[in-house]
């Protein structure tokens, strides 16, 4: 998230938003991977992940 589109005040905070709950998003499918592959959260990659 280096480049924020948005103009207005909202835009901007709509699209941070979003940026967190992507973000969050990831790192819960991460955590179920690492469950699931029972390894330690810093070992798996988000392709892994996927996986």
């Amino acid at each position: 998230m280096n480049v924020l589109k948005g103009h207005k005040v909202e835009t901007v905070l709509k699209e941070a938003l979003i940026f967190l709950l992507v973000y969050n998003l990831v790192r819960l499918v991460t955590v179920k991977a690492t469950r699931r592959q029972r390894v330690r959260p810093h070992r798996i990659s988000f392709v892994d992940a996927l996986r």
